[in-house]
């Protein structure tokens, strides 16, 4: 365990420093101590004989303990000190961490063991344990999915450094799920679409290459009931965003993870659950190769800010429950509704064709620069080499150049002509 390696090595530090200090108090006293002085036998010479030492066969001095008292001990008592509390901490906020991991499997397992034929590894572990503060969460089989990963993230209370860190970086001092969905293939047309916080959606959008570069705000018509208002909508096109939102049961669940009911009415959970629902075909980050933009999988992501679940209570509960399920229910529409018309099918598509061709061209505008930079390094090496020739043979190199350069000047003008006349 990291915090008993960290008391075992500053423990020692402490005790080699009350060494280092007694030896200090033994060794500089006052000239008063000093009663006589002796010669050395044998020699003439005299040595200094402090009345209170006593000596030692090997020349040293001994340690005078009875001379030593609690204040001496300052420095390494507040060590110590720090170094139990440091332990207690750890201990205590780790058991914290792992009765919140606990809760919330207790809460939704029914939930992920009704709808998926594996829940866990293959070891039969429902929740793996990846450090004092990060867990793994695995289902897979069921319907239009490969597999669900979620990564609980939870705050550091194990560690009081790490907490102050975590503190002074607001997005890393709370627990937080995340779930990535990876979708079959053919499941639903090619589509962007986002629910994100309003406070970090322009951070988000800013991140993402899919959705800055892909999709617009989007609202759920006028016809419809409002989106909660805590929300921006984020798609590549607006039919998508309609649809689902005609969906009761996904309304439904999206305003109970705020804690209210299918109207959107109650009391509200403080601050939302509910940061991110992402549902792409794009890469994350800009590709640099066109198979990078066709082979990226068709992910659906959630981010979850989980409420306090060391102390739960029903509303809580029932939130986690309703977030739980929307990501499930949202699987489902995706895999059975997720089709849009032709019309705007067509549309996301010229979209994603665009986009390749803009890679394509950068490609080929990267190898135009690389080959440009070769031809200029090989012209610059035998231009070295040519002033190491003699007078006679440089003049042959230059005139062999020039000729070079204005049959490649020809050759462009009469490509030039050629394009004009067609």
């Amino acid at each position: 365990m990291r915090a008993v390696r960290y008391f075992l090595v500053l423990l020692l530090i402490c005790l080699a420093i009350i060494s280092v200090r007694a030896d200090a108090e033994d060794e500089f006293e006052d000239d008063e101590d000093v009663v006589e002085s002796r010669p050395t036998p044998g020699t003439g010479r005299y040595q200094t004989v402090l009345g209170n030492e006593t000596p030692k066969s090997d020349g040293k001095k001994s340690i005078q303990w009875s001379q030593l008292n609690f204040w001496d001990f300052q420095v390494e008592a507040l060590i110590l000190g720090g170094l139990v509390l440091y332990v207690i901490s750890y201990l205590y906020g780790r058991r914290r961490n792992n009765q919140i991991a606990r809760n919330w499997m207790r809460i939704t397992l029914p939930i992920w063991e009704r709808n998926f034929a594996q829940v866990g590894d293959e070891g039969g572990h429902k929740l793996i344990r990846d450090g004092p503060r990060d867990y793994i969460f695995y289902a897979t089989g069921r319907a239009h999915v490969k597999h669900v990963y979620g990564s609980l993230h939870l705050a550091g209370r194990y560690d009081i450094l790490q907490l102050i860190l975590d503190y002074l970086q607001p997005q890393q001092a709370y627990d937080k799920m995340t779930f990535t969905v990876t979708l079959n293939e053919k499941e639903s047309d090619p589509t962007v679409f986002a629910i994100l916080h309003k406070n970090l959606a322009n951070s988000v959008i800013k991140e993402r290459w899919d959705l800055s570069e892909f999709s617009k705000r989007r609202d759920v018509g006028i016809r419809q009931p409002p989106a909660p208002k805590e929300y921006t909508i984020m798609a590549d096109t607006g039919e998508f965003v309609t649809n689902l939102w005609d969906e009761e049961r996904i309304r439904e669940k999206l305003w109970g993870s705020l804690g209210l009911d299918q109207n959107g009415k109650g009391e509200q959970l403080q601050p939302p659950m509910l940061e991110q629902i992402i549902l792409t075909d794009l890469p994350k980050t800009k590709p640099t190769k066109p198979e990078e933009l066709r082979e990226a999988p068709k992910t659906l992501t959630f981010v979850l800010r989980l409420p306090n679940l060391a102390n739960l209570n029903a509303k809580h509960r029932d939130a986690i429950t309703s977030v739980t399920e929307l990501l499930i229910d949202m699987v489902d529409y995706i895999g059975q509704f997720g089709s849009v018309t032709a019309e705007a099918k067509a549309k996301l598509v010229r979209l994603r064709q665009a986009a390749e061709q803009v890679i394509l061209r950068s490609q080929e505008d990267e190898r135009k620069m690389t080959l440009a930079q070769k031809k200029i390094q090989e012209k610059k090496e035998r231009d070295e080499q040519a002033a190491k020739l003699s007078p006679e043979a440089q003049r042959k190199y230059e005139e062999r150049e020039r000729k070079k350069q204005a049959k490649k000047a020809q050759s462009k003008r009469m490509k030039k002509g050629k394009v004009i006349m067609g």
